[in-house]
């Protein structure tokens, strides 16, 4: 017990008797009061209830608990009596002696429980058990008893006894161990088998690599001799001049697709030369429309040449008229005889070239699959026309190497591609 009170019910006819008892724990006890002062602070009183208290035919003693306030125990002095003692009791040393208490009680109460293999009990005040039969499991329990009151919450829980047992089917564990043997043995396989085509194939690059290198030192002898040998008949021999000419037009296309191969297998390997220099787009365009000059005037195709970038900038020429190149080979290839309109404009530091053919044209469904590697349109316009499916997806892959684009522009009759790449001036055109 904390505090002794004796409480009057008549207004202020009597005064209130506070006394403190024991060796209380808080400092400042609150003061049950049944009605409160204008000094009396909200934690300075207990208000008690005149009505249930002090009724004549209501029960002459009884408990309040106020939250936040200790319990109080009230007692009225007699049945006419507008007067109650009131004890208030400090919860902490109650609360502690009703532990000891529970845990002596536990103590005879779960001896029973202590066998072999039986269930664990504990009891627990406040989250700290007093008394156990076992180790307390971290696991939540099975059975919980909670006890709670005035002075605090008590529970009583209990964990089942649990057996873990673990057996093994061998014949599964066989099975599972002859599975993962073989699923190993396949890996090993598999492994050494991608190490061998991977290897074939480094070793195919390599072998289309050096036949394309020495494809071309025999071409270029050849060309050289061809041209030489054509100005050296001059126009005395058209027969032969000719013969010479269609010989010097197809190891032309022989040079072009052993280029694209080239160019191929650089750009996949990522090992292609970019080297831009000095030079004039206009004459890159002329020097690539006369390669294909026999050649159109033989499939009855007329080009028409509108060049407006005369001026030198910095390119990569030799990337530039292989882009060309093989946009002018898929319309000698594909394109019935008609006009192929061919123009440059130099502008804002940016090399614009389109080149438009009077053609059957691409679906518009089929304007990216065009660009794609050995892909080819099916079709009565390619129908035995020879090819690799490789020129427009070079020509695109070289077009973004130099920082540009290469497109199919939509909405005209026939085909048309654009190619724009970056050209800025050189110190000999300003």
């Amino acid at each position: 017990m904390a505090q002794w009170s004796l409480v009057h019910g008549a207004n202020g006819a009597l005064r209130d008797l506070h006394v403190p008892v024991g060796f209380a724990t808080a400092a400042q006890w609150p003061k049950p009061v049944f009605a409160t002062g204008a000094d009396d602070g909200k934690d300075d009183v207990l208000l008690l209830s005149r009505d249930e208290l002090l009724q004549a035919d209501g029960p002459a003693w009884g408990w309040v608990a106020e939250p936040g306030k200790p319990p109080l125990f009230w007692q009225r002095l007699g049945p006419k009596s507008d007067a109650v003692v009131a004890l208030l009791i400090d919860p902490k040393p109650l609360h502690s002696a009703l532990d000891a208490w529970l845990g002596q009680w536990a103590g005879g109460a779960f001896s029973p429980l202590r066998v072999r293999n039986g269930p664990i009990c504990a009891l627990e005040s406040d989250d700290a058990a007093l008394l156990a039969t076992g180790d307390v499991p971290v696991a939540a329990p099975d059975f919980v008893l909670p006890v709670r009151s005035f002075f605090g919450t008590w529970e009583i829980r209990a964990w089942d006894p649990v057996v873990l047992r673990t057996t093994y089917d061998y014949r599964i564990l066989a099975g599972a161990g002859f599975l993962a043997l073989v699923i190993v043995v396949l890996g090993v396989l598999a492994y050494v088998e991608q190490r061998r085509l991977l290897a074939q194939a480094a070793q195919q690059v390599t072998f289309v690599n050096r036949v394309s290198h020495e494809l071309r030192s025999p071409l270029t002898n050849i060309l050289l001799n061809l041209e030489l040998s054509q100005e050296m008949l001059g126009e005395q021999a058209t027969a032969p001049a000719g013969r010479l000419a269609l010989v010097q037009e197809e190891a032309l296309r022989l040079r072009r697709l052993v280029d694209n191969v080239l160019a191929f297998s650089a750009l996949e390997r990522e090992k292609y030369r970019w080297e831009n220099r000095a030079c004039v787009p206009d004459e890159i365009i002329r020097a690539v429309i006369a390669q294909f000059a026999a050649a159109y005037v033989r499939r009855g195709l007329n080009v028409r040449f509108a060049g407006k970038a005369g001026m030198a900038c910095a390119l990569d020429a030799d990337a530039v008229a292989q882009v060309l190149a093989n946009l002018l080979s898929n319309i000698e290839k594909y394109v019935p005889p008609g006009t192929v309109d061919i123009a440059s404009a130099l502008d804002a530091n940016v090399l614009t070239v389109t080149v438009h053919d009077e053609g059957a044209g691409v679906p518009a469904t089929e304007s990216e699959r065009i660009f794609r590697p050995f892909e080819r349109l099916n079709g009565r316009i390619n129908e035995g026309a020879s090819g690799t499916g490789l020129g427009l997806s070079i020509a695109r892959d070289l077009a973004f190497g130099m920082g540009g684009t290469l497109r199919l522009v939509p909405g005209r009759s026939g085909a048309t591609f654009e190619l724009r790449v970056p050209a800025f001036p050189t110190e000999a055109s300003s």
